[in-house]
C-alpha cells in the first residue's frame, strides 16, 4: 500500500517538525502530532476515513465522538478542517 506523507515544520529558533500529514492510497487521511518518545503510547492523531467517519485519538481512545461526513475522495466539494 503506497502513501503520501507530507510534513510541516516550524522555524522560531530551531526547526522543529509540528505534523505530519499522511494520505494512504485506500483514501484515509492522517494527520499525526509526533510526540516525546519518553512516552510510546502516546500516539495523538486525527483521522478522515475513505468511508467518511472522522475522529480523533490518543492512548487508542476517541476523544469525541464519532462524525460522519462527507468521503474525502475526488467527489469531495467544499472544505473541511481536520
Amino acid at each position: 500500500m503506497s502513501k503520501n506523507t507530507y510534513a510541516v515544520a516550524v522555524r522560531d529558533v530551531d526547526l522543529r517538525l509540528l505534523l505530519t500529514v499522511v494520505r494512504a492510497s485506500a483514501g484515509d487521511i492522517y494527520v499525526n502530532w509526533p510526540r516525546d518518545m519518553e512516552d510510546p503510547n502516546w500516539k495523538p492523531h486525527g483521522s478522515w476515513h475513505a468511508s467518511g467517519q472522522y475522529h480523533h485519538k490518543s492512548y487508542n481512545h476517541k476523544l469525541l465522538p464519532v462524525q460522519q461526513r462527507q468521503k474525502p475522495d475526488a467527489s469531495f466539494t467544499d472544505t473541511g478542517n481536520l
